[in-house]
């Protein structure tokens, strides 16, 4: 199996054309794994600052925060045609619903 070699791809269009190269290479599977990487960054940084900060920390409040927060940047990167899949934004909003879903009904209501 060849793959599309970069040289194809016009380069003078911006940064997406890497991430979009990338993704076509990988099938697809860059994009997600970017994603997951953002938004496990953002859920544990929130969580360790808040437990720093408090002594405590409250994992149904960062994991919605984050996932909310991804829902966002998945909206701003789904308007590059290409980069995203609708499943990828689908998957992202189901997530941000669980996880508030957890927060409203979790034990540990003090926020």
């Amino acid at each position: 199996m060849t793959y599309e070699e970069i040289t194809n791809r016009n380069m003078n269009s911006g940064i997406q054309v890497i991430f979009q190269y990338v993704n076509d290479v990988t099938d697809g599977l860059f994009m997600p794994l970017v994603l997951l990487m953002v938004y496990m960054t953002l859920a544990m940084g929130m969580y360790f600052a808040q437990k720093r900060m408090t002594g405590k920390g409250n994992a149904a409040i960062c994991f919605a925060v984050s996932s909310w927060v991804m829902v966002g940047f998945v909206t701003l990167l789904a308007m590059i045609p290409g980069l995203i899949s609708g499943i990828t934004v689908v998957e992202i909003a189901v997530l941000s619903v669980v996880s508030t879903l957890w927060l409203l009904f979790s034990k540990n209501n003090n926020y």
